[in-house]
Formats: C-alpha cells, sequence, structure tokens
C-alpha cells in the first residue's frame, strides 16, 4: 500500500506516526488549504493532546514523494509544505 487515509481514527493515525517515524502525511481542509498541507510525520503542530485530531482527513505515505504524487492525484494539486517541519 501506498499511502494510509485516517478520519475519525486518532489512534489509528498516531500508530502510523509511531511506527513510520520518518514518513509524511498530507492534512487535508476542505474550504482552507483544499490541496493540504504536507507535513512529516515528527512534526511538531501535531501533539498527543485530546483530539479530535483526524476530524479532518490525514493522508499518510512512507516518503515525501508518494504524499505529493497522492495530492496531485487525489486533490489535483500541489499541497503547501509546512513551514516548521519541511
Amino acid at each position: 500500500m501506498d499511502s494510509w487515509e485516517f478520519v475519525e481514527d486518532d489512534d489509528g493515525f498516531f500508530a502510523w506516526l509511531d511506527a513510520n517515524p520518518t514518513g509524511y502525511f498530507v492534512n487535508v481542509v476542505p474550504g482552507l488549504y483544499d490541496h493540504g498541507i504536507l507535513h512529516a510525520a515528527r512534526c511538531g503542530h501535531f501533539y498527543r493532546t485530546a483530539g479530535p485530531w483526524t476530524n479532518t482527513r490525514k493522508v499518510c505515505a512512507e516518503t515525501q514523494l508518494t504524499a505529493m504524487r497522492w495530492a496531485r492525484t487525489e486533490l489535483r494539486g500541489t499541497p503547501r509544505r509546512c513551514r516548521d517541519c519541511i
């Protein structure tokens, strides 16, 4: 599998981040960032405090290239890159 999608599944999302510390994910926020924001798995913006964190779509991939390809194909655009982690 090239990508993993998490919606309403904080436990699954954080388990994926723990298992893939060098991975990436696209945070999709419809209407605000329609093409998503690309983050590294260890981005400091995503803390393990009370959520929900996956009330917006998170699509994870093992490589930055795979995450970017997913966004270009599924969201028909290039995601912004997080200024703090990428």
